[in-house]
């Protein structure tokens, strides 16, 4: 990420261009802002 950052800056597009991690992405697209509440059972 830190190259797509750098290249965002360098190249003046940082209002135009939003990095944003893929964990992010899928939080966005699930709607889920808040912690996920799960119980793992190991037996």
């Amino acid at each position: 990420m830190t190259m797509y950052e750098d290249g965002r800056k360098t190249g003046g597009f940082e209002d135009d261009i939003e990095i944003i991690d893929v964990a992010e992405l899928i939080v966005e697209a699930i709607g889920k802002t808040e912690e996920a509440k799960v119980e793992v059972h190991t037996d």
